[in-house]
């Protein structure tokens, strides 16, 4: 799904970067979008929406009402779409004109009868941000959704353009979920980082190098045991919340990556724990390498593995794949993928089965990442192309630069890519 960041301090009004004005919905860029796309789904974060196709209709994956609350919502010219309710009450979603709120939500009669004013009004979860800029009318009768909302509660805001039907739901993620998120992202880019330099130089000093030819690594234990767990955590951390992001995604494309990488990290995690816990559990990384190559890197190595679970952590943050971290994520992945096959022909002779297969494997999940990933996230079918054609040019030139590179400077004795 393309994405459009949101300005996050032109309250009471909705403003999409590269606007000088709130956001209007009946004309210019967002028009187009309501005419292109089958819905369009607004958060704190931004705008998405998906590139209408042919199968446009069969593209868009409608809500459940068990994880999101529903209403009609007719198109307004002075907002997104209004939802009536009894005794004349309304509620304005999204306003490009005057924004004003009654004194209370409760004085708005029949204000019971739209979900969104009735769920704030018992959890008093009303917008009290200073700097809202909404005007108080006292028995007014209608209540204008705005910026304030959105960023206050959280919101997650998706109309439905055929079906004229506003779903909404208020963030339901703990401090601890984000602070879990945060500490094992950073911890695990700080080990692709360190699985990276391990490929560009993967052998180091032999002993009595600058230093004592006896000494030990003893201190590895703990960092290798820190490895361990973080990866495992992380991992069941996607299998806990993996019904409950699966119920946020909107399209068919987002749906089914999510289950091809969500299979990759589960084969590779099993693979993990059948080949690395074992040794790790015996502790083998106490012990050099003849050669001087340092087995620690080969019981954390690991780029395919650990990208794949970061992309799946930027997923479940953002409940789609577009998001400022997937490209990347997807460039790395892609680049290792080149790299590993490139290896694997020149050096690894003879090549496993296990090693064909899992590099087949990968690629096909590559091949994934572009067409549901890449593509779909593209503004048009046309900047879709050009996108994939400049990842995969990228990826392909920089694993032959990566696998040249070590092909010249690797002693290997053999052994697994993962």
């Amino acid at each position: 799904m393309p994405f459009i960041s949101l300005q996050s301090d032109t309250y009471p009004y909705l403003r999409l970067d590269g606007m000088a004005t709130a956001a209007v919905w009946n004309v210019g860029k967002l028009y187009k979008i309501g005419l292109t796309s089958p819905f369009v789904r607004v958060t704190s974060r931004g705008l998405q929406y998906a590139v209408k196709h042919s199968h446009a209709e069969d593209l868009f994956v409608r809500p459940s009402s068990a994880w999101w609350n529903r209403g009609r919502c007719v198109l307004r010219e002075d907002g997104l779409c209004e939802q009536i309710g009894r005794e004349g009450a309304s509620m304005l979603v999204f306003p490009s004109r005057v924004v004003d709120v009654p004194d209370a939500i409760t004085d708005i009669a029949g204000y019971e009868s739209i979900d969104y004013l009735k769920d704030i009004a018992e959890t008093n979860r009303s917008c009290v941000n200073a700097h809202a800029s909404r005007q108080i009318v006292l028995q007014d009768t209608r209540y204008e959704m705005s910026l304030c909302d959105l960023t206050d509660n959280d919101l997650d805001i998706v109309y439905d353009w055929k079906e004229g039907e506003l779903f909404w739901r208020m963030g339901s993620n703990s401090t601890a979920f984000y602070l879990f998120v945060a500490c094992a992202g950073i911890y695990l880019v700080s080990q692709l980082a360190d699985n990276v330099k391990s490929i560009l130089e993967p052998c180091e000093k032999e002993s009595g190098e600058d230093g004592n030819a006896d000494e030990k690594p003893y201190g590895r234990h703990g960092w290798v045991v820190v490895y361990v767990g973080v990866v495992l955590a992380t991992v069941g951390f996607l299998v806990a919340n993996f019904i409950h992001t699966l119920n946020l995604l909107l399209t068919q494309d987002d749906v089914l990556l999510y289950w091809v990488l969500h299979a990759f990290v589960a084969l590779h995690t099993l693979l993990f724990v059948k080949d690395e816990f074992p040794q790790v559990r015996s502790g083998w990384w106490l012990e050099s390498e003849g050669g001087g190559c340092d087995k620690l890197h080969r019981s954390v190595r690991g780029v395919s593995y650990l990208t794949s679970i970061l992309l799946a952590l930027s997923v479940h943050v953002h409940s789609s794949f577009a998001n400022p971290y997937a490209w990347l994520l997807i460039v790395l992945f892609g680049i290792r993928s080149v790299h590993k096959m490139l290896k694997c022909v020149t050096v690894y002779k003879p090549v496993l089965l296990r090693q064909r297969v899992l590099h087949l494997w990968d690629f096909f999940v590559f091949a994934c990442l572009l067409a549901f990933g890449v593509a779909a996230g593209s503004a048009s079918e046309e900047a879709a192309a050009i996108d994939v054609f400049e990842t995969v040019f990228f990826c392909v030139g920089a694993g032959m630069l990566l696998a040249l590179k070590t092909a010249m400077s690797e002693d290997v004795h053999g052994g697994e890519l993962l």
